[in-house]
């Protein structure tokens, strides 16, 4: 089972492609999630770069 926040991520990103039929409420709130993830992204990016 992957990790609640792949799960997310991958919904986020599911979403691009409707991008130009969402409203602007759902485009905020959607920018809104992602930047809440991006910390948890990052370390994700340095716990890789320090394993390789």
């Amino acid at each position: 089972m992957a990790p609640d926040w792949l799960t997310e991520f991958d919904d986020m990103c599911g979403r691009t492609a409707d991008a130009r039929s969402l409203t602007v409420d759902e485009l905020t709130r959607l920018v809104s999630r992602c930047k809440a993830r991006k910390p948890r992204i990052e370390k994700l990016r340095e716990r890789r770069g320090r394993s390789s």
